[in-house]
């Protein structure tokens, strides 16, 4: 029997067969289980050569940390869970064996050069700025209490409290906290990346309001351990790509190579 005579699944009797379920897979686009089988091929692959590979100690810590994290203490428990998850034992043992080679993978991969290689590219699109804010309806008004603000007639405080109409706004003095510059709106971020601290920005029409900014200061980010996990996931996941697209990969029903 070959792979695309495999029956899968059935419907009032009709046989759904294994090719059937890839040809759709591949015409809809969702092959996403099939490339994350393929990554874990690449990966294992990779740690073997790598002399990388997860000891027993490991994957008896990891699987302890598993059913302390899910309430799966008790063995029978964690048979039910396995039993209703459709998985043997064998398979979430893999499992655990892949999470522990991918962390020690990514670690290998994202050594401390690569990691402060790529801060210092992505260190200016990371710079965070802490601001408050002012919003009024009306464009004239906005100017009004901008000039006044320009002309320090008027502190920033007393503007919220006069001329902001959210109540939550006003108890917290207009703060709205801290925000990447790249993740604010195109056409303001540039103002707030050349502005320094305790600048004005504004008015600035957003939907139907007007809105004055006050940028309380700037900082741009540490290296420290969270942002250098998020480069170590970064490298890893550039490093995958790349071996997926030099891979040989055929998803011609059971054909799967995988060639580094």
């Amino acid at each position: 029997m070959t792979l695309e005579n495999i029956q899968l699944a059935s419907h009032n009797g009709s046989p759904i067969s294994f090719a059937e379920v890839m040809a759709t897979m591949k015409a809809t686009g969702e092959i996403s289980a099939v490339e994350t089988a393929l990554s874990q091929v690449i990966a294992k692959k990779y740690a073997a050569e790598s002399n990388i590979s997860a000891s027993i100690a490991e994957l008896q810590a990891a699987a302890d940390e598993f059913r302390q994290l899910s309430g799966l203490q008790k063995t029978d428990d964690m048979k039910q869970w396995l039993e209703d998850g459709g998985q043997t034992l064998e398979e979430f043992e893999s499992s655990l064996e892949h999470s522990i080679l991918e962390d020690k993978l990514r670690k290998h991969l994202a050594t401390n050069s690569e990691v402060e290689r790529m801060y210092l590219a992505q260190r200016a699109n990371l710079e965070r700025v802490e601001i408050a804010q002012i919003a009024v309806s009306e464009e004239g008004q906005a100017n009004e209490i901008f000039a006044q603000l320009a002309e320090r007639e008027l502190s920033f405080e007393d503007a919220v409290a006069s001329y902001e109409s959210e109540e939550s706004a006003k108890r917290q003095n207009g703060y709205s906290g801290w925000f990447v510059i790249n993740d604010l709106a195109p056409n303001i971020q540039s103002k707030f990346r050349n502005a320094d601290d305790g600048d004005m920005i504004g008015p600035i029409k957003i939907g139907q309001t007007h809105v004055i900014f006050k940028v309380w200061s700037k900082e741009e980010p540490k290296l420290d351990d969270e942002l250098r996990e998020v480069f170590e996931e970064a490298i890893y996941a550039d490093w995958l790509c790349q071996k997926l697209e030099e891979s040989n990969i055929d998803l011609s029903f059971g054909q799967v190579q995988i060639q580094s």
